[in-house]
């Protein structure tokens, strides 16, 4: 075969092909999707975005709060080649503001346009921020969740690349050389809109959640989806995770690690939510836990379900092929919890679950996963409604035996994908989760105690079912 016939034919393969997405194993790509957020404690979290390449990029980053997944933040930003962005989000109480509201401000001179509340606001300090907004949860569009501004304190960050961004556009709104873009070609729409190409991918990011007086902080990467889109999402659309796929294809396709191969899963292009879902499937998540009296540790655990909002808020998605058991709005009203098992072991593989309470027989306990971005703490005993770690006002009580370190681990006993045009299904949650450790030291010298904080990726396993077998 000659070599034009072979390209030939190469090209008629992939033609019928389903456009496929991964994960990331290299931490790069089109879609980014950081864990948490949060800004409870006195706590800041500190974000940054980077374009490794030599085009521009147009992005939407969007926050979303913890317990039904609804954006309190979200903004497009133009970023020109090899240029990042980075924000702090803040409590507004934290500089001085009688508001349970959130702040997020940059000192970065990336070209931005706000699509929640775009009004700027100056603490006395002289700080130029914009705040978070309750509309998405609050009024017409209430979820029977809290109305509140406390509910925008915590959640997690999304961020998707709208298109990649050459000819004339990306040079102008780039800060190198001059050292200021030009907003107006992009703000509040491209004008040169055929600048504005296909997305290609190349976006890394990281987060910290930073406690500037008590010396902590929490680092974490997201996780990054490649081959999320084929063509461009021209702004002001509001893009969200339902929009993967080949607009005008039938299916969308994702391949999925599986016990060292890749398993390929397509789905209709009307459900393609459910191609995101299958790169996050977890049948269980495990990560180590520490309460060591001699050191003052303390655990939490971040669980966060990047896709739950498609499915419990969303009466198209059918309730008998998604993932999650109930909508958000039913009984309890305001939660949508799943169920689980858990199980803790020392690092003798003692248990240490069984006995917790220090008595004959403890009651069987079991987090209750009720949210969106749901905080597990680990303690002997309850410590109320916040959790030791990261402050968290979403937290679950998780049960261990005192002044223990070891490993835990969280089943999900209910839910599966739908089964994929190849027949496969996987089984558990679409999840992602970072385990937070924190140590006190106060024997550092006299009068000084000294924080360790560490964080890093929970571990998962996955199980597949199909009638003629997974690879």
């Amino acid at each position: 075969m000659t070599l034009s016939k072979l390209i030939a034919a190469s090209l008629a393969i992939l033609a019928t092909q389903a456009h496929g997405m991964t994960l990331s194993s290299r931490g790069v790509g089109q879609v980014l999707i950081y864990p948490y957020y949060t800004v409870n404690d006195h706590q800041q979290t500190l974000f940054s975005l980077s374009n490794t390449t030599e085009a521009g990029k147009a992005l939407q980053v969007t926050f979303r709060e913890a317990y039904d997944g609804r954006a309190v933040f979200a903004q497009e930003i133009y970023l020109g080649p090899n240029q990042s962005w980075s924000a702090n989000v803040f409590a507004l109480r934290d500089v001085g503001v009688s508001s349970d509201a959130v702040g997020i401000a940059s000192a970065d001179k990336a070209c931005v346009q706000t699509m929640t509340n775009p009004a700027t606001a100056t603490t006395a300090s002289g700080l130029t921020y914009r705040t978070f907004d309750a509309t998405s949860y609050t009024g017409a569009n209430n979820d029977t969740g809290p109305i509140t501004d406390a509910r925008m304190r915590e959640g997690f960050i999304e961020v998707i690349e709208l298109g990649e961004i050459g000819g004339d556009t990306a040079g102008v709104i780039s800060p190198r050389g001059s050292g200021t873009p030009d907003c107006s070609v992009v703000v509040p729409s491209i004008k040169m809109i055929a600048d504005l190409g296909p997305p290609i991918g190349g976006l890394s990011g990281s987060a910290a959640v930073v406690n500037v007086n008590q010396g902590t902080y929490f680092g974490f990467e997201p996780k990054a989806i490649d081959g999320f889109r084929v063509q461009r999402i021209a702004p002001p659309t509001f893009a969200d995770l339902s929009m993967a796929g080949m607009d005008g294809e039938d299916t969308v396709s994702a391949s999925t690690d599986y016990h060292g191969a890749f398993l390929t899963l397509t789905f209709p292009r009307s459900h393609a939510i459910d191609a995101v879902s299958a790169l996050f499937m977890a049948t269980t998540l495990t990560g180590d836990i520490d309460d060591t009296v001699a050191v003052g540790a303390a655990t939490d655990w971040v669980l966060t379900f990047p896709t739950k909002e498609y499915y419990v808020g969303k009466a198209s998605i059918d309730a008998d092929s998604r993932p999650f058991e109930k909508n958000f709005a039913d009984a309890p009203a305001g939660s949508s919890p799943v169920t689980s098992d858990y199980h803790a072991y020392s690092r003798d593989g003692n248990d240490l679950v069984e006995n917790w309470c220090g008595f004959g027989e403890c009651p069987p306990v079991h987090p209750a996963l009720d949210y969106q971005t749901q905080v597990v703490s680990f303690y002997p005993q309850q410590n109320g409604d916040i959790s030791n770690v990261l402050g968290s006002g979403v937290a679950e009580f998780a049960p261990i035996k005192s002044d223990q370190a070891g490993s835990a681990t969280i089943e999900f006993l209910v839910g599966h994908t739908t089964p994929s045009k190849e027949g496969y299904v996987l089984s558990g949650l679409p999840v992602i989760g970072v385990q937070a450790i924190n140590y006190v030291n106060d024997n550092v010298s006299a009068g000084v105690l000294s924080n360790y904080s560490g964080t890093s990726p929970l571990r998962g396993t996955l199980d597949c079912e199909s009638a003629k077998g997974c690879p």
